[in-house]
């Protein structure tokens, strides 16, 4: 009878081992394994995150220097405008532009100013005209002040006729000149 309760004893010590063993081999393949695939693909999308932020990071990068090339860009166009004279002082500009005439030594023969104004990306502009006569150096320097002039202008067109009248005049011969240009004034 011993024998019988320790063969007895024994089956039912294995079946309880088997049932162990297939109640861990069942939380292992149904609870534990999706788990452990749960948390590889988190470690990925983890990896995948981390690599989106750096790229983010330098594309800040990016954007802040592109903030200060605006800020650049504005303070010279602030820097430019402060320059602008207003359309009401067109008249001043007149003035101006007589002193080159005569510091520059050009002889004018027509010269029609900015009467009327156009609108033109919220500046005013006007047209100039310009013809006279000179030697080379002086109508190079008086183009040279044009643009040095108070206010911006621009340089529309230009032609110079050298006359060349003997071998004497090869050294300093007289030009004349038409030239064109724009010049912006501020829309006040």
């Amino acid at each position: 009878m011993n024998a019988v309760l320790k063969q007895r004893l024994r089956v039912v010590n294995y079946t309880g081992i088997a049932a162990v063993v297939l109640l861990l081999s069942a939380t292992a393949a149904l609870g534990i394994y999706p788990l452990v695939q749960r948390g590889k693909a988190n470690i990925r999308a983890t990896r995948d995150l981390e690599t989106e932020i750096a790229d983010l990071g330098s594309l800040d990068d990016t954007v802040l220097s592109a903030k200060q090339a605006i800020k650049g860009a504005e303070a010279r166009l602030q820097d430019v405008e402060s320059h602008l004279p207003p359309a009401s002082e067109s008249n001043f500009y007149d003035k101006e532009l007589t002193k080159l005439i005569v510091a520059d030594g050009i002889r004018k023969n027509n010269a029609n100013t900015p009467k009327e104004m156009r609108d033109y990306a919220g500046y005013k502009v006007g047209s100039v005209d310009i013809s006279g006569s000179g030697d080379w150096d002086s109508i190079c320097k008086f183009v040279a002040d044009i643009r040095h002039m108070n206010g911006l202008t621009r340089l529309d067109s230009a032609t110079i006729f050298v006359q060349r009248n003997g071998p004497s005049s090869y050294e300093k011969p007289i030009c004349s000149f038409t030239i064109t240009f724009s010049t912006f004034f501020t829309a006040r």
